[in-house]
């Protein structure tokens, strides 16, 4: 079975080093640039744009995916005729999850809690937008915009001036801000079958937009919310007859989760299951896609995910002796606020985790880990 990715990131690369376990074959379609995959499989090197290439790439392949959603929907879709059954998540996902406002009017028609929100589609519209739902806000290019990217924080009137020139002059949403206690997410799988696996929630810290780390599983996390999270993944792929791993970001607002975001693909809080996991979600989503029943999701030992952030930082000799400590880099060049590799902490249990990372973590992000949840305001 041949499987083609859409895409020559980070995401992509793991998905290939989970790919022998599968025996499948892995081919990428990625722009000319900096990918990170060169050297681990075959690669086509041309725009997503190039319709005619694309098409003769994906006519290759018996099954497809993509490992980001910023492709162009009119190209893919001409690309993919006669063939869209090969592409997990499917096109109808691809379209709905790229759009925030789509994502967002899904989750609202549907049921699923999320923050009160707003499209704005041209400057007239701003400020009447914003003033209707109230400050303070944050306001997202609808399409694209990532790791804080496409973002601005409205806290006062003063902020709107300029705002959509800032942003690009694209359409945007506007989302009111919530009270929550902290940042979560789920990691889940579905196959073709409708079979469905879930991994634990997950706690996560962001620093200006961009995830720092990620406590698997969620400390002090009450079994109702992993339940809720559960049952919001299991109607959203029910839904949209999903097929893949998905990610939901959440807020939890006391006992009640929120869905801040949806991925329609493997995901950066889910890097943790490469080693605190039964079975990674690289794996998984590749068993979604080749109808194979889907791994274990079962917790091998509490982990904790730090990414490194614009370069790989020093370790020392004795940082890296550290049993349970796995260095994951991706093969890019430093730049800043670039994703340029990971760490994955493993422990026997919570408690000897923290310690682990009382050391490690001022080394990576400059802090020392909140052992307990905080009280913050985000969307």
């Amino acid at each position: 079975m041949k499987i083609g990715i859409l895409g020559g990131g980070q995401l992509a690369r793991m998905l290939i080093l989970a790919s022998p376990k599968l025996e499948c074959e892995v081919k990428v379609f990625a722009p000319p640039g900096d990918n990170t995959v060169d050297g681990l499989c075959p690669v086509t090197k041309r725009n997503f744009r190039d319709t005619e290439a694309l098409r003769e790439f994906i006519s290759s392949c018996d099954r497809l995916t993509y490992e980001w959603e910023n492709i162009s929907i009119p190209d893919l879709k001409s690309a993919l005729e006669g063939f869209s059954n090969r592409l997990f998540p499917s096109l109808e996902v691809l379209e709905l999850v790229a759009d925030r406002y789509t994502q967002k009017s899904f989750f609202k028609k549907h049921g699923i809690p999320t923050a009160e929100f707003s499209r704005i589609n041209d400057p007239s519209e701003l400020e009447r937008s914003v003033l209707g739902i109230g400050t303070p806000g944050i306001l997202k290019t609808c399409r694209e915009g990532y790791d804080g990217k496409g973002q601005k924080v409205i806290r006062d009137r003063e902020d709107i001036k300029n705002a959509w020139d800032e942003l690009g002059s694209v359409p945007l949403i506007y989302e009111k801000f919530v009270n929550f206690e902290r940042e979560l997410s789920l990691v889940a799988c579905r196959n073709r079958q409708g079979e469905m696996r879930f991994y634990p929630l997950v706690e996560n810290l962001h620093v200006n937009g961009i995830l720092r780390r990620t406590l698997a599983p969620a400390p002090l996390l009450a079994s109702a919310l992993q339940e809720t999270a559960e049952a919001y993944a299991r109607k959203t792929g029910e839904l949209l007859d999903y097929v893949g791993v998905m990610a939901l970001e959440l807020f939890q607002c006391g006992e009640k989760l929120l869905v801040n975001e949806m991925a329609s693909r493997v995901h950066n809080t889910g890097h943790w299951t490469l080693n605190g996991a039964k079975t990674s979600q690289f794996e998984n989503h590749l068993r979604a896609g080749l109808e194979k029943p889907l791994g274990d999701t079962k917790v091998t030992a509490p982990t904790a995910m730090l990414n490194f952030i614009g370069d790989v930082p020093e370790l020392t000799e004795s940082d890296s002796r550290v049993t349970g400590v796995f260095v994951h880099l991706y093969g890019k060049k430093p730049r800043l606020n670039r994703k340029v590799g990971h760490l994955n902490i493993t422990a026997a249990s919570p408690e000897e985790l923290f310690e682990k990372l009382k050391v490690l973590e001022p080394k990576i992000i400059g802090r020392v880990p909140q052992l307990l949840p905080s009280k913050g305001e985000g969307s």
